[in-house]
């Protein structure tokens, strides 16, 4: 009787401490760290690029000490306007400013850095995290793998302080160069554009023409003519030239995810112009997303549309893509729709980075500058609510091949358990069965077990009914426990377990 009261107090306490420990939130407060920049020098009046500042910086994080003597110039060009600039800084070893000098800021030991004041954005979170969201779709299909963040900019925020003054709440970024992208400098092959205009990459202007910023590659005239190459086709050739030659140009993966995010996401400042054009053998280029802080249905003050087309396809680039690749492009979609553009996920690294400022370094920043352009978190959510549902009809529509749809089954060599796969030529297929959104079911026991399917508006529906006799092993369930976490469970439980016993001995002594 008394092991009874035990057991169930015993399971009873595992219960709540199990949520106690891991449905913990965590926010920000005053006693987060935060990294501070002190920067010793003349930086005021800065108004344009060629104006460079030499100073003394500092970086203190956590007892960890930075010291470099630092170029500074403005960096951006829509941002120049505001009151609260961008920098870039270049580190060198002491004052006479010739000799880089790399610091190790969290991505290895680098002599660029930028400090971003992310003016339009009030959740100082937009650049960063939605080039983090493109990271993971970058880590997903094998793109930039030995780039810092996955071919990304990456950052943290940090305090910055001009001669022992507070000078604002910035975040500490990886800049746009050649180590961002992981880059020989040397390699005349590795070459790297920018376009920062609107008239840029439209149907009627492809050419260089000088309109383009060559941020990496020591042959000028190599890259242009390449670059120059690539733009050729993208306007001249034929429909099955482009169908069937776009891989000589472009890795395809990558426009489709280019498009995909572009159109989720509405970034709109990022169809024709802050779009970096790289390659690393001069022929084959890849997109990467740069300047993200006018994204999730914001225009600087602005609230856009969230129903609305993004305009992508006034890019000559991305018009064609959706001419010749409609399939491809909402398979494409609705692949990442199921794993990384989910709402859960997007929110959930804006409150992961959110999480990381103190609301006494946001104060601060009001008080300095006034308060910054832009919506807060909760705008990012209105627009998930009404935007997804956009694009996902929007992808939808794109298809023109019906579903096909049928189940291959596998069982192991030991005729332990069947395995049952489902393969369709649509990325929108969802799974109802006991793995749900899954495309793999594993079976343990025998018996019949249904799966049904249907496309993600439900306009196609098929049930699949699998008999299932060869399982030598009744109920046979795996166990799937990180070994952190069957320790650290296997510990709590312990702990419980004498806990809870020494209750009930305490009980029964008292009656």
């Amino acid at each position: 009787m008394h092991f009874a009261k035990n057991f169930f107090i015993f399971v009873a306490l595992s219960l709540i401490f199990s949520v106690a420990i891991f449905s913990v939130p965590t926010f920000a407060d005053d006693k987060t760290s935060i990294p501070k920049i002190f920067i010793t020098g003349d930086i005021s009046d800065m108004n344009n690029k060629n104006d460079k500042r030499k100073v003394f910086l500092k970086y203190e994080n956590d007892g960890k000490i930075i010291e470099r003597y630092v170029k500074m110039k403005l960096q951006g060009s829509t941002s120049l306007r505001f009151e609260k600039k961008n920098y870039t800084i270049n580190l060198f070893k002491d004052d006479k400013y010739n000799d880089r000098y790399g610091a190790d800021f969290g991505w290895g030991e680098h002599d660029e850095y930028a400090l971003k004041a992310n003016w339009p954005d009030k959740t100082y979170a937009r650049n960063i995290v939605t080039a983090n969201l493109a990271a993971e779709i970058n880590e997903k299909y094998g793109f930039f793998t030995s780039a810092p963040n996955y071919g990304e900019i990456d950052g943290y925020p940090v305090e910055v302080y001009v001669n022992d003054d507070f000078f604002g709440l910035y975040t500490l970024n990886i800049p746009k160069s050649s180590w961002m992208l992981d880059m020989d400098e040397d390699n005349t092959r590795n070459i790297l554009f920018s376009n920062e205009l609107d008239e840029n990459f439209l149907e009627q202007e492809n050419k260089f023409d000088g309109a383009y910023d060559l941020e990496v590659g020591n042959d000028e005239g190599y890259a242009v003519s390449q670059l120059n190459k690539m733009l050729d086709f993208i306007k001249n050739s034929s429909d099955e030239d482009f169908r069937q030659g776009i891989g000589n140009y472009f890795e395809l993966d990558n426009l489709l995810n280019y498009y995909a995010f572009v159109e989720f996401a509405e970034l709109s400042d990022n169809i024709s112009k802050n779009i970096l054009f790289a390659t690393y053998d001069g022929n084959k280029w890849f997109l990467v997303l740069y300047d993200l802080d006018l994204s999730w249905g914001t225009w600087f003050e602005r609230i856009l549309d969230y129903r609305a087309f993004s305009g992508i396809e006034k890019n000559i680039l991305f018009k064609r893509l959706r001419e010749n690749f409609p399939n491809e492009l909402a398979n494409r979609y609705f692949a990442l729709r199921k794993t990384i553009l989910t709402k859960e996920n997007v929110l959930n690294k804006f409150y992961e980075f959110e999480s990381k400022i103190p609301q006494s370094s946001i104060e601060k920043d009001k008080a300095k500058w006034g308060e910054p352009l832009g919506r807060d978190i909760s705008q990012i959510e209105e627009f998930l609510d009404a935007r997804i549902p956009t694009t996902d009809e929007f992808f939808y529509n794109m298809y023109t091949t019906s579903p096909q749809v049928y189940l291959r089954r596998e069982t192991d060599k030991n005729n332990e358990f069947v395995k049952t796969v489902l393969v369709t030529n649509r990325e929108d297929i969802i799974l109802d069965g006991e793995e749900r959104d899954s495309l793999e079911f594993t079976f343990y026991r025998n018996g019949t077990h249904e799966i049904s399917c249907h496309d993600w508006f439900g306009n196609y529906a098929e049930s699949f009914k699998i008999e299932i006799d060869s399982i030598k092993k009744e109920e046979t369930w795996p166990t799937k426990l990180a070994p952190i976490t069957t320790i650290s469970s296997l510990f709590c439980f312990i702990i419980i377990f004498f806990i809870s016993k020494r209750l009930v001995y305490s009980k029964a002594l008292d009656t």
